[in-house]
């Protein structure tokens, strides 16, 4: 036999092999997808059986137990056999690869009612897992019941929403609004629905973070000085940082505190970017083709990214800054981070499950509309309000349906044509089961 005819025979042997290692591993993924399907079947006649069900004798309630923990250990085995691979027809485990994507989990339900304390996580399962996924991508790809997410409104879950500049007397001049007297102080909007923080008769004690505060922390101080809730800002920017040090105003408030650390995706320090109005941005700035400087077929090409300032600054997730607070719930979360409310908002509903709060407004940046739709339709906002909604949260506010665009000329050069910003907020109006629970009514 020639050599050829060896290697011929040699390389048929190694694919005979290979397709059998694949095909052991396809079918072995076939019987387990059928394996999980047939657990949630019974786990969730089982979980209807213990809602309609009331045992008659205690033994009944113990057996009802004890069949539901072994439904749960059989998945969690399940979960740990979906991590096996083959190599060379042999059985192998490789762990999670959580470098850059993470493997979900939620916020383990609280029973009771208050803002401090530690809390704890679980894993999704493989079927809450695959629910998250479809959530995310059908939603971005606008293939569902709805394609405008990011502009729904639902305004009848909040009777009385309020931008805050009410309670300020400065704010306050005969024949013009709010806004016009102070532009851009008080950007967001919070639902007064029920919101009774310490200073308020019958009130309780409440929480709120401010994220991006530049020079202009006034929602944080309103909702200290009115409402007397505990206010923790969090800004990186060296602008935010040395205006925080030479306040004296800001430092003699009781119960509000600043953080030179800003939100991200993970823990530890980041590139942020030059950005307007002396704000430090997550985008970076891309080279681009100067059309109307050519010559002969060839255009300049600019690289504005070497005269954007770069800054190396800590930020920390969000379930890292309540942990290291020791929060576990919070009433307000307002976010204003040039562009980080992806990032931040993104590691919350991958760590925690849903937003720990009743009421979350932010301001987002640099989105795009869906070309099909137009104005309403954003592919990455429809996706994170689609979770907003699967978590509880209405929509009740937003300053533009389908955002404005930036009038920067600069963007039209680097041929991101397709810049917007809104600033929209939510309320939370019942749990999820798969969400965090919040501890108790207010």
């Amino acid at each position: 036999m020639c050599i050829r005819d060896r290697y011929g025979e040699h390389s048929a042997r190694q694919m005979a092999h290979q397709l059998r290692a694949d095909w052991v591993l396809g079918a072995l993924t076939l019987l387990l997808a059928v394996w999980n399907v047939f657990l949630h079947m019974r786990i969730g006649a089982l979980e209807q059986r213990a809602r309609v069900v009331v045992p008659t004798r205690p033994s009944d309630s113990a057996r009802l137990e004890r069949h539901l923990t072994k439904m749960s250990e059989m998945e969690e085995m399940m979960m740990h056999e979906m991590g096996l691979m083959t190599e060379n027809g042999v059985a192998v485990e490789r762990a999670d690869d959580e470098f850059n994507v993470r493997v979900p989990s939620i916020m383990v339900q609280s029973g009771d009612d208050g803002r401090t304390g530690r809390y704890e996580t679980r894993k999704l399962t493989i079927s809450e897992r695959l629910r998250y996924l479809e959530l995310k991508t059908n939603s971005r790809a606008a293939w569902g019941n709805y394609f405008d997410m990011e502009s729904r409104m639902f305004q009848s879950v909040c009777q009385r929403k309020s931008d805050l500049a009410e309670f300020d007397p400065t704010c306050i001049q005969p024949g013009k609004r709010t806004d016009e007297v102070c532009i851009g102080l008080y950007d967001h909007h919070i639902c007064l629905d029920g919101l009774k923080g310490s200073k308020v008769p019958g009130g309780k004690p409440c929480v709120v973070y401010d994220f991006g505060i530049r020079e202009q922390p006034q929602f944080g101080v309103m909702m200290h000085n009115h409402f007397g809730c505990e206010v923790h800002a969090f800004d990186p920017s060296p602008i935010s940082v040395a205006f925080y040090r030479q306040s004296q105003e800001l430092q003699a408030l009781k119960n509000y505190h600043f953080h030179n650390y800003g939100a991200g995706s993970r823990d530890g320090v980041v590139n942020l970017y030059e950005y307007n109005w002396g704000q430090v941005g997550i985008i970076q700035e891309p080279a681009y083709v100067n059309a109307s400087n050519c010559n002969n077929g060839n255009c300049q090409i600019v690289y504005p990214g070497s005269d954007q300032k770069k800054f190396a600054l800590d930020v920390k997730t969000l379930p890292a800054i309540m942990r290291e607070l020791g929060h576990k719930y919070i009433d307000v979360i307002k976010v204003d981070v040039e562009g980080s409310e992806y990032t931040l908002m993104e590691s919350m509903f991958d760590e925690l499950g849903c937003p720990p709060c009743d009421q979350f407004t932010v301001e987002w940046h640099h989105f795009s509309n869906d070309p099909r739709y137009g104005a309403g339709s954003s592919p990455e906002l429809n996706s994170l309000v689609t979770l907003m909604h699967r978590c509880g949260f209405r929509q009740f506010h937003h300053h533009l349906e389908g955002g404005w665009p930036t009038g920067e000329d600069k963007y039209i050069e680097m041929h991101m044509h397709n810049v917007r910003y809104n600033i929209v907020s939510f309320k939370k109006i019942q749990d999820h089961k798969y969400g965090f629970a919040r501890p108790g009514k207010r």
